[in-house]
């Protein structure tokens, strides 16, 4: 739990600041990649996908359309027309 005690010369804005500030470093240095020690984020233990053209055509695609659907979920998020989420997010 943080505390910040009101200063003198703190106003509202200084403390908002501040309190963001350190919440976001507090995520940072609770990040996976922080944690880890060096041997094990150096180890990729990942398999290739090998594909033949026409599928790495058709698995990009889906990719693109994929990215393409979060945008417009996040525009009708910032313009509050959650009918739009609904409507994208099917």
């Amino acid at each position: 739990m943080i505390v910040i005690v009101k200063g003198p010369n703190m106003n509202e804005k200084t403390r908002s600041i501040i309190a963001s500030a350190v919440f976001c470093l507090s995520l940072a240095a609770n990040s996976p990649a922080w944690s880890q020690q060096r041997s094990e984020v150096d180890e990729d233990r990942r398999t290739p996908v090998v594909l033949r053209p026409n599928e790495k055509t058709a698995m990009l695609g889906d990719m693109r359309e994929y990215l393409k659907g979060l945008q417009e979920i996040f525009a009708a998020l910032a313009k509050g027309d959650m009918t739009a989420v609904a409507a994208r997010a099917q």
